[in-house]
């Protein structure tokens, strides 16, 4: 198990997806696909501790946005939530896998983790 930041999994599962979209072999696909799912579980239950935050501090205005009242109090709830950390089994990948998925150098720095 590895444990990651909320904030790397926003920021990795983008490329996760790639990655996951790549030709890989079968056992690697399927653990790969698993840790996706469970990314994406970790990301909803995120996005709906957000939106709770949004409620807390925030007021709606135009076009879906919202203003958020008390700045410092916001940035410190949100810190603290971004930075929760989750445990995952990881699938380690070559170097050679990795070049086959045709990730850009963007997507590699994100799945530094699994590397």
């Amino acid at each position: 198990m590895v444990e990651f930041e909320l904030n790397e999994l926003v920021i990795g599962k983008d490329s996760l997806v790639k990655l996951l979209q790549a030709d890989l072999p079968v056992k690697k696909a399927y653990k790969l696909g698993k840790i996706v799912k469970k990314v994406e579980e970790e990301l909803k239950h995120f996005e709906e501790q957000r939106q709770s935050l949004l409620k807390k501090y925030g007021e709606p205005i135009e076009n879906n946005q919202v203003k958020i009242n008390d700045v410092e109090r916001w940035n410190e709830d949100f810190k603290e939530l971004i930075s929760e950390k989750v445990e995952l089994e990881i699938v380690k990948f070559t170097l050679d896998e990795l070049e086959k998925a045709k990730l850009s150098a963007v997507d590699l720095n994100n799945l530094n983790k699994l590397k």
